[in-house]
């Protein structure tokens, strides 16, 4: 459980303690802060699905420029193909820096 989650976990447990002993101002603010907590959460999600879709196409593209390198030559007709990988990378690149960007405070 990472460190959202504990937090979470313990205002879960700290709400509890505000309905039963009746804290009504407590639990307000138990209340905002588990919608804080669930954007972070939701954040960090999207952040995790930009990483997993650009490791899987590092993957693809991996294998694309072994595909090209197999003989040991590029030809002139495979320029084109490395072109497009290396612009797919720097999009890739942007993706990552965006992601870190949003969950950096």
């Amino acid at each position: 459980m990472n460190a959202l989650g504990r937090l979470q976990l313990y205002n879960r447990t700290f709400a509890a303690r505000c309905a039963v002993a009746r804290w009504f101002a407590a639990a307000f603010h138990v209340g905002v802060q588990s919608h804080l907590i669930a954007d972070a959460k939701h954040e960090q999600q999207k952040a995790r699905d930009v990483v997993y879709g650009e490791k899987e196409r590092n993957l693809a593209n991996a294998a694309a420029i072994q595909e090209v390198l197999a003989d040991g030559k590029v030809t002139p007709d495979e320029l084109p193909k490395l072109r497009g990988i290396a612009r797919g990378e720097l999009v890739g690149a942007e993706k990552l820096h965006d992601a870190t960007e949003r969950l950096t405070p």
